[in-house]
């Protein structure tokens, strides 16, 4: 595994982490001052916007990740990342419930 794929599993591993710590600090530094997501009615947002996304999504009570990238490919410059995520959210009761997520990241 080469330095630069090392480095981007290790970023899923952060932001796993920073994200069931509900330490938005710590996921925030992996993005630049405008974001795109596709899956957002408003797709480009501002680091701030970013920020308060996640704040409105952490605050969901039970709410856990786990990130799995599948696929890194380095091509030059430019890095490609394809991944699942897995959420599941516990409810007060103990109920629970999952999906999983795809992501593709440049």
């Amino acid at each position: 595994m080469s330095e630069d794929e090392e480095f981007l599993r290790n970023a899923a591993r952060e932001f796993e982490e920073g994200f069931n710590s509900r330490d938005v600090d710590r996921i925030m530094h992996f993005y630049a001052d405008r974001y795109v997501d596709v899956n957002l009615t408003n797709p480009i947002q501002t680091k701030t916007e970013r920020r308060a996304y996640y704040n409105k999504v952490m605050a969901r009570p039970g709410i856990r990740l786990k990130v799995q990238p599948d696929e890194v490919l380095i091509r030059g410059s430019l890095a490609f990342v394809r991944g699942r995520i897995l959420m599941t959210q516990t409810t007060g009761s103990g109920s629970q419930t999952s999906a999983e997520l795809r992501y593709l990241e440049v």
